[in-house]
């Protein structure tokens, strides 16, 4: 029993039992009394308050949408019930490579993409029930499920420009050679950086 609502719990010996947690209509999360009970009306409580139930977290959209193949790009993931957990590591997961995120807020967390072998399109996870560390590496409890991929491609070359200066008010056409320009994210977000100032490429 998880509070007020009951599952079935499935003996497999004399000292191992599972539950599944049922379905609760909470506004964020609770603490509720966890009990069991082997005839129905008698129930054995674990304590008030000691079982925490909360909503799965959903990804809606991520910043960018793809990255090098060489990792370390900071990823903005917006999304929903983003729970910052002082007991649980919060985490993210880029296929089957996990790392430790930073809470922004309920609707936001920031991940650093890993380094990948190869160009690939992965599905990304959350997770608000992780444990570990980055020396002995993370794991979690759950996961949520999959509402977004996140795609690594080869980082392009730049092996020539022409022309080489332009006005400073701006409006010359700089025609850029190289390779990688293709194969990237979807949709692709194509921009040339001068210094600081950035303009879109064509």
């Amino acid at each position: 029993r998880f509070g007020a609502e009951t599952s079935q719990m499935f003996v497999t010996s004399g000292t191992d039992a599972t539950c599944s947690t049922p379905n609760q209509t909470i506004a964020s999360e609770v603490f509720v009394d966890f009990a069991i009970s082997i005839n129905g009306a008698d129930f054995k409580s674990l304590g008030a308050s000691s079982f925490n139930v909360y909503r799965k977290p959903v990804v809606v959209e991520t910043d960018p949408v793809g990255a090098p193949l060489e990792g370390g790009t900071i990823v903005s993931i917006k999304g929903e019930d983003f729970a910052a957990r002082t007991a649980q590591v919060l985490l993210c997961k880029f296929g089957g490579q996990v790392s430790a995120a930073s809470f922004v807020s309920a609707a936001e967390i920031l991940c650093t993409s890993p380094a990948v072998s190869s160009t690939s399109l992965e599905p990304l996870y959350v997770s608000l029930v992780g444990s570990g560390d980055s020396l002995l590496g993370y794991t979690a409890l759950e996961w949520s499920d999959v509402t977004r991929n996140f795609t690594f491609y080869n980082q392009p070359t730049i092996d020539f420009i022409s022309p080489w200066d332009g006005y400073v008010a701006g409006g010359s056409v700089v025609t850029v050679i190289g390779s990688g320009f293709q194969g990237g994210p979807s949709p692709s977000v194509d921009q040339c950086r001068f210094g600081t100032v950035v303009t879109t490429a064509e």
